[in-house]
């Protein structure tokens, strides 16, 4: 929504009158952080998992669940309960 990103532009400090105007930014060294995109990559790829186990286990958005970490695994990596207090089971 090109309207609302030219609002807050205007209501930022920045050069030039218009943002639809400006120079589209290049790249530079020093603004790649690999470690952390790696960091981030394993975020996205665990999100990912416990997604896809959830559409496997037929788990409804609406139901609450806990991951488990490998080391505490017995029958499933995943708990799924209808509300209620929190299980470490």
């Amino acid at each position: 929504m090109p309207f609302i990103t030219e609002e807050i532009w205007q209501a930022l400090p920045h050069q030039g009158e218009y943002l639809i105007r400006a120079q589209w930014p290049t790249y530079r060294e020093e603004f790649a952080f690999a470690r952390e995109e790696q960091a981030m990559e394993a975020v996205k790829d665990a999100i990912s998992a416990v997604r896809a186990r959830r559409a496997e286990m037929n788990v409804p958005p609406s139901r609450c669940i806990w991951p488990r970490p490998p080391a505490a695994r017995t029958s499933s990596a995943v708990t799924a309960y209808g509300g209620g207090e929190r299980s470490n089971t």
